[in-house]
């Protein structure tokens, strides 16, 4: 061992040196190491997060998308007249990448409450919207105009349900009506007050229900004169569509001579002038289209409508004069089954050639169950003519003592128009407290752990089976029951009714 002696240098070797700057090289490419691997795992750790957010976002998005596709599923569903429940929470329907489910729930006021709930990846989402469901935005307004109205005095107004009974069923023997349900509307004014000087002129009007102006009209009532229910503005106007008449070729013109039986006309038919005379009894029996150009009943003549075994609709195209002293009558009692849909746009010569008449002349008495619709023309409803359903018109007069009762069955009826719900509001709604959402997984991975299968959307409507009522290519009225998968769409020429069960 060597010993330091005094007043001499003592010299280090040099593979000591070496072996020093060796080792503190191996620590310093050490501590780089262990920093450079901290800053990737860090980098990792960001990127990671940041992919995670990025698809958590995207699942997000794409489950609004479900969501609005559930909406929409059960709006179609709501069309055909089922309720608008589309799956469940043990048993979705199956959408693109993920699945859906809707709660379909009817409210007093008619119209439907729908959630719809979308789940993708580790995406939620859950909106709600109000419907209304709308067949036809038309006869659903009950008494109509799309001018200003104008009701005379001694005018009754009420409503019923068809679907409820007879109208005698549902009236208070003690005032003679029902004391509800009608249904008056306007895009212009309301206007109620005396028009003549006839019986009925002396007596008050009474609207059992709204009367509704449009959105700068008013209502106007004269003294005496009382409306039960709202009488607020619309807050727009409702536009009055065009009569779709069908293609039927015609058979030219037919006069109903008086004689001992009725001249019966049935199925699909079309006269370019059909004239009823005096004494003469003409009955259209259903399911009928019938196509008229111009159409005339005489003082004494008689058209009856029967509805027994199918619908009928009447289409006129040019004009329509039902004289004083005829009479217009419903065998059947069903507002539903019948429809008058007047297109005659242009006022001019009545068919005796004279001037200063309208198209329209409605002089009738009876019992009228049914939709009266003039979307282009004036029309006046006279004291003997007893309505039963709906009344549209471009003008209406009511005259001095007349009765109307709305049918409020008319409200999801697809008489004269086709169902078409309206979205009235929507909103994003909290997630439901559902294990299949509060676990965070995937849906589909979550369903196949339990065995479960998610139906195809299509499929995953709460009612499968169909009762229908249809016309087919012969007019010839069919009902089927069963799987809605199973009936032959190509042999229906319209449909009747249509009921769904689950």
């Amino acid at each position: 061992m060597s010993q330091l002696i005094p007043g001499t240098i003592q010299v280090a070797r040099p593979g000591r040196r070496r072996r020093a700057r060796r080792g503190g090289a191996l620590v310093v490419s050490l501590m780089v190491v262990v920093v450079v691997a901290s800053f990737g795992a860090a980098f990792i750790r960001f990127t990671s997060a940041v992919t995670r957010r990025q698809a958590y976002s995207a699942d997000v998005k794409r489950a609004l998308n479900l969501a609005e596709a559930g909406l929409a599923e059960a709006a179609f569903a709501i069309a055909q007249g089922k309720s608008g429940n589309v799956g469940r929470e043990e048993l979705p329907a199956s959408f693109g990448k993920g699945v859906f489910w809707v709660e379909a729930t009817p409210r007093d006021d008619g119209r439907i409450a729908l959630v719809s709930n979308g789940l993708c990846g580790t995406g939620r989402f859950s909106i709600a919207a109000l419907m209304q469901r709308r067949a036809n935005p038309v006869a659903s307004l009950g008494v109509f105009s799309d001018a200003s109205m104008l009701v005379g005095a001694g005018v009754l107004l009420d409503g019923y349900d068809s679907r409820e009974g007879t109208y005698e069923s549902q009236v208070d023997a003690s005032t003679g009506t029902t004391g509800r349900g009608a249904s008056v509307n306007s895009n212009g004014g309301v206007v109620l007050e005396r028009l003549g000087r006839g019986p009925g002129a002396a007596a008050p009007t009474t609207v059992f229900g709204d009367a509704r102006p449009g959105p700068e009209g008013t209502v106007t009532l004269d003294p005496g004169m009382m409306v039960t229910g709202c009488t607020t503005p619309r807050d727009e106007r409702v536009p009055l569509p065009a009569v779709q008449a069908p293609t039927i070729r015609s058979d030219g013109e037919l006069r109903a001579e008086a004689s001992g039986a009725p001249l019966v006309l049935t199925g699909s038919l079309a006269y370019d002038g059909l004239r009823v005379s005096r004494g003469a009894h003409v009955v259209v029996r259903g399911p009928t289209e019938l196509l008229v150009g111009a159409f005339v009943l005489e003082r004494g003549a008689e058209l009856e409508i029967d509805t027994t075994d199918g619908p009928v609709t009447i289409y006129c195209t040019e004009r329509l004069r039902f004289r004083s002293g005829s009479t217009l009558s419903s065998t059947t009692r069903d507002p539903l089954e019948t429809a008058l849909l007047l297109h005659t746009p242009h006022d001019g010569p009545d068919d005796a050639g004279s001037q200063g008449e309208r198209t329209i002349q409605l002089e009738s008495s009876g019992e009228f169950f049914g939709f009266l619709y003039a979307p282009e023309n004036a029309l006046r409803l006279p004291a003997g003519l007893r309505v039963f359903g709906a009344v549209a018109a471009s003008e209406l007069v009511i005259e001095d003592g007349a009765r109307i009762t709305f049918d409020l069955a008319m409200t999801e009826s697809s008489i004269g128009g086709a169902a078409t719900p309206q979205m009235v509001s929507w909103w994003i709604m909290r997630l439901p407290d559902a294990e299949i959402v509060r676990q965070g997984q995937d849906p589909r991975a979550f369903l196949a752990r339990r065995a479960v299968t998610p139906v195809r959307n299509y499929d995953a409507h709460l009612e499968q089976e169909i009762e229908i009522r249809y016309l087919d290519g012969t007019m010839t009225t069919r009902t089927y029951r069963g799987p809605v998968d199973l009936f032959d769409w190509s042999d229906v020429r319209s449909v009747i009714s249509v009921d769904w069960s689950s």
